[in-house]
C-alpha cells in the first residue's frame, strides 16, 4: 500500500509544481502603465522661414525625462566649419549656434555655405548633450 501512495505522490508532484508556477505568474502584477507625455510647441513662420521650439516631458514612473527641440529654417549668414553657424529667419532675426562647444555633436550637410537656405535642428536632453543637424532646405 505504501508503494502505491509513493508512486501516486511522485506522479502528482510535477502537476503540483506546474500549478504553483502558473498561480505565481498569474498573481504578479503586469506593468501596463503608459508613460505620461507632455508636449509644448511654439512656432513662428514668416514667409518661407520658420522658428519652432518644442519642449517634451515624459514621466514613465521612474522620474521625468525632459528634452527640447529647436528648429530654424532660414538663410545662413555666418558659417565657420566645425565652429559656428548663424541662420537668419524672417524679420532679420538671427539664431547663432556654437558647433565646437563641449557636449555638442553636429552633422552638417557638406553643401552648406553662407547664403544657403537650411533647416537646422538642435536637440537637447537631460544628458546635457546637444545634437545639431543642418541640412540644405529645398526652395519653397
Amino acid at each position: 500500500m505504501k508503494n502505491k501512495q509513493l508512486i501516486l505522490l511522485l506522479a502528482a508532484a510535477p502537476l503540483l509544481l506546474v500549478a504553483c508556477d502558473r498561480q505565481e505568474k498569474a498573481s504578479s502584477p503586469a506593468n501596463t502603465e503608459t508613460p505620461k507625455v507632455e508636449t509644448k510647441t511654439e512656432s513662428t513662420q514668416v514667409g518661407t522661414t520658420l522658428e519652432s521650439k518644442t519642449e517634451t516631458k515624459t514621466d514613465a514612473g521612474h522620474g521625468d525625462v525632459k528634452g527640447t527641440r529647436e528648429m530654424v529654417i532660414g538663410t545662413v549668414t555666418i558659417y565657420t566649419a566645425g565652429k559656428k553657424i548663424e541662420v537668419m529667419t524672417g524679420e532679420k532675426k538671427t539664431h547663432s549656434f556654437d558647433l565646437d562647444s563641449k557636449d555638442t555633436a553636429s552633422t552638417i550637410d557638406p553643401g552648406v555655405t553662407v547664403g544657403s537656405r537650411v533647416r537646422l535642428v538642435e536637440d537637447k536632453g537631460d544628458d546635457k548633450t546637444r545634437r545639431i543637424t543642418v541640412r540644405i532646405e529645398p526652395a519653397a
